[in-house]
């Protein structure tokens, strides 16, 4: 049962939607594993069948019945004992925002290749790879209207990387970048304005987490962490690019018998920056907040 109103100082007054609606699945999927010296090869696949139903209220009934076929390839080798290469690819896929109310509408698609190393060498591990993902039925999110369309491909290609590294008995440093070209490969905009080549809504250049968790004494612990958001285009305003930001955060705690006793300060430096932007709306950022918690345990 979903219901979508429309209100007036709070009050209903007239509905969007209302339907019910109801969706069947089934699905069936293989996996093999085989391994030879130091490779191991991974095989699966998956068939998905979904059926939906919509009953709007005043409205003639609809239903579709759409499959599936969602297959995984990959390969590892131990290069020595401690580093290993990788490789995979597969398909996904999502059902459509909007299907309880539009069952046919197709699935969204994404073929995804991937290429890598992992490493583990006592204090230091980490791991990094090239990525391509190439999705079809590319949805678009309107966080104002709170509204999706549909169609149209995009491609999101790039590297991430991670690790995490014992700098000392006391010091930890753990760094976690995704760098993303993500981009339209074909997309009209409802205004009818061609949006092959531009960046894809809301989808940084990159992101970024840096942490130092600090441990001077047994019952006393300080981490410095950062997230950094780099630029990207706001939904609905394409070829205007907003500036890359980081805010740091600073969390301060202490053991005390059974109790854990915590205060920290998110956004240290008090940055001014925008959580959301959106159709030339700015939803800002986090201020300058301190917190404090205690865990007690029984």
């Amino acid at each position: 049962e979903y219901e979508n109103w429309m209100t007036t100082n709070r009050v209903r007054d007239s509905s969007q939607i209302i339907l019910s609606a109801r969706q069947e699945a089934a699905a069936v999927f293989l996996q093999s594993e085989e391994r030879a010296d130091r490779f191991t090869f991974t095989a699966g696949m998956r068939y998905d069948l979904l059926n939906d139903y919509s009953e709007p209220v005043g409205a003639a009934t609809a239903s579709d019945t759409k499959g599936i076929f969602s297959p995984k390839l990959g390969a590892m080798y131990s290069l020595i004992d401690d580093v290993s290469l990788y490789a995979n690819v597969s398909r996904g896929f999502r059902s459509t925002d909007g299907t309880i109310e539009t069952p046919s509408l197709p699935f969204i698609t994404a073929w995804a290749y991937e290429a890598g190393s992992k490493f583990d060498e006592g204090r230091v591990s980490g791991s990094v790879a090239l990525f391509l993902i190439d999705v079809s039925n590319e949805q678009t999110f309107d966080p104002i209207t709170l509204t999706s369309t549909s169609g149209g491909s995009s491609r999101r290609q790039g590297i991430e990387a991670d690790v995490a590294a014992q700098l000392t008995d006391e010091i930890r440093l753990t760094a976690d970048w995704t760098f993303n070209d993500a981009r339209y490969r074909n997309l009209v905009s409802d205004a009818g304005d061609s949006l092959s080549g531009a960046r894809v809504y809301n989808t940084a250049k990159y992101i970024g987490i840096v942490a130092l968790d600090i441990t001077p004494y047994t019952n006393w612990s300080i981490k410095l962490s950062s997230n950094v958001v780099g630029p990207y285009s706001p939904f609905d305003e394409p070829g205007v690019v907003l500036p890359s930001y980081a805010v740091f955060s600073l969390t301060v705690g202490v053991h005390a018998g059974s109790a854990l006793i915590q205060v920290g300060v998110k956004n240290l430096g008090d940055k001014a920056y925008p959580e959301l932007v959106a159709g030339g709306y700015v939803d800002p950022g986090q201020p300058r907040s301190v917190y404090g918690t205690v865990r007690y345990s029984l």
